[in-house]
């Protein structure tokens, strides 16, 4: 082995890296592409991932994987939107210290990323930024690939829980602590990673499993502690009503028959049939068509055997912290013809109740109020930003935060307000959004632009320094502050929206939106 080209065998065969930075007092690798999965393809498309083969000789980790097929979205990072996309796709990268002694275990830090269940991989978030920062702050990092939207239901939460698996048999060969492993996503990330502890096959606890699963047998016990020990639940949960569906069935049968052409008349003969066409064709159709179809993570009575309320009860609370952008729902929303007619409009889908006019009419005056104090010029759209960031995303943060609470393990929950609009590159000209938006916090986390690539100014490399020194905290010990500092303290009872500000003048504020969440719940009950 050289410094430049680090190898590693792992318990399918051996690997070789690259060295990315190599000092005299510090140095990080980089294994790109290693799977861990076999290529879900032919036959395999549509299951459940099986573990990769055993390959002989030493398999070259040096280029970042091809990303999954998905469809074309403005929505797509600058860094990958050229990047080439292929069925076989359920590869990781892993980080990792160069050096290390034998005895001194690194925390784990395990990423998954967004894009609503339907694109992005893990080539957007680079590679060398991740060593000069996360890994220099001591951890090793963990970057997973799962099937995106041409493979609906539970198949990505599948191929999530193989990656987590893999890194229990591998991780200690990179310098990784396996009994210390902290997942982490942002937005349908974040779901996916809330959801994974909400699952038994991933949580340690079996008391939901079916029956039926082990024909007759007493049902196993799950490795204690589960697959991981806390999350960082970065503008997604759970409870977000975009996280998960009953069913997506029908969406599933809409899109064969309009977008590849294919009808049957059971579910059997068409995923048969599905699993008959060619790559080429499945990615080539997805890519023609600009239609939107719902693929959300399913209550399957398998791998989320529950409803999400019951499976809480249920399953093991991690320490957790969770977060969100000043203003998440900035992004997407054009301003164009709004009336306060579309403000009534969301706001009682808010409530998801139309018989309470009295609430909808003093609700709406609110957010009004606090558009015209923030952006006076354009203020029902920045009201339809606010009523659209809490459905989306703030109220069921604060559901979450309470529910922690309510289990007896205080979470910390942070506010990311620090917003450089060359973050978010040609999206920034979307809308006219004077706040910090979804993604926005994603350059700091990964030392570099994700969304778009952009110079860092002294402000940005502060903000990086301060986000990637609190999430390195929390994987390490489940405590974001400094050792012997206690600036960021958790929600509790009586201040269950409690928060860290997180930019360059970061502080903690007692209130999140004034407890406007909070309200807001309590008029949906």
């Amino acid at each position: 082995m050289t410094a430049s080209s680090p190898t590693i065998t792992t318990c399918k065969g051996t690997i070789r890296g690259k060295r990315l930075i190599d000092e005299p007092d510090f140095q990080a690798d980089a294994y790109l592409g290693v799977p861990y999965a076999r290529p879900p393809l032919g036959e395999l498309r549509f299951k459940k991932p099986l573990p990769s083969l055993e390959w002989a000789g030493t398999r070259e980790c040096v280029h970042h994987p091809a990303k999954c097929v998905q469809q074309l979205s403005e929505l797509l990072s600058q860094n990958d939107k050229d990047w080439p996309a292929s069925e076989d796709c359920l590869y990781l990268n892993v980080f990792s210290p160069g050096d290390y002694p034998a005895n001194n275990k690194r925390p784990v830090l395990v990423f998954i990323h967004g894009g609503g269940f339907a694109r992005g991989s893990i080539r957007a978030y680079g590679d060398r930024a991740i060593c000069d920062g996360l890994v220099r702050q001591g951890l090793v990092v963990v970057m997973i690939q799962y099937r995106l939207g041409t493979c609906p239901g539970n198949f990505g939460l599948w191929d999530q829980i193989a990656a987590l698996r893999w890194i229990q048999a591998n991780i200690e060969q990179f310098g990784g602590d396996k009994d210390n492993v902290t997942i982490c996503g942002q937005s349908a990330g974040g779901a996916c990673a809330d959801l994974l502890s909400l699952s038994p096959h991933a949580n340690g606890c079996a008391h939901f499993l079916p029956i039926s699963q082990f024909h007759g047998r007493p049902r196993p016990p799950l490795r204690e502690g589960g697959l991981f020990h806390r999350t960082i639940l970065m503008s997604g949960n759970a409870r977000a009503p975009w996280s998960h569906r009953p069913s997506t069935a029908e969406s599933c049968r809409q899109y064969s028959e309009t977008v590849l052409g294919v009808k049957a008349d059971s579910n059997d003969e068409l995923i048969a049939q599905l699993r008959l066409l060619p790559s080429a064709v499945l990615e080539s159709r997805l890519l023609a068509t600009t239609a939107r179809f719902e693929f959300h993570p399913v209550i399957d009575g398998d791998l989320l055997p529950a409803p999400i309320e019951q499976l809480i009860v249920h399953a093991k609370a991690l320490p957790v912290m969770a977060g969100a952008t000043t203003l998440e729902g900035g992004l997407h929303l054009p301003d164009k013809d709004l009336t306060d007619a579309h403000l009534k409009k969301a706001v009682t889908a808010l409530l998801r109740k139309d018989d309470c006019d009295e609430s909808i009419e003093a609700l709406s005056a609110k957010y009004k109020e606090v558009a015209l104090r923030k952006q006076p010029e354009h203020a029902v759209w920045r009201a339809m930003a606010e009523v659209n960031s809490d459905l989306v995303f703030n109220l069921p943060t604060v559901q979450t935060l309470q529910e922690r609470i309510r289990r007896g393990i205080p979470p910390y929950f942070y506010v990311f307000d620090y917003y450089n609009k060359a973050c978010i590159g040609p999206l920034a000209q979307n809308s006219p959004c004077a706040d910090t938006p979804h993604c926005s916090e994603l350059a700091y986390l990964f030392n570099d632009g994700v969304v778009a690539p952009f110079a860092f100014s002294e402000d940005d490399e502060q903000v990086a320094h301060l986000v990637m020194r609190a999430f390195a905290n929390f994987a390490k010990s489940g405590n974001p502050n400094d050792d012997g500092s206690c600036p960021w303290q958790p929600c509790d009872v009586l201040l269950p929206t409690r928060h860290m500000v997180l930019g360059t003048q970061p502080r903690m504020q007692q209130q999140f939106k004034k407890g406007r969440c909070e309200r807001v719940i309590g008029l949906m009950k």
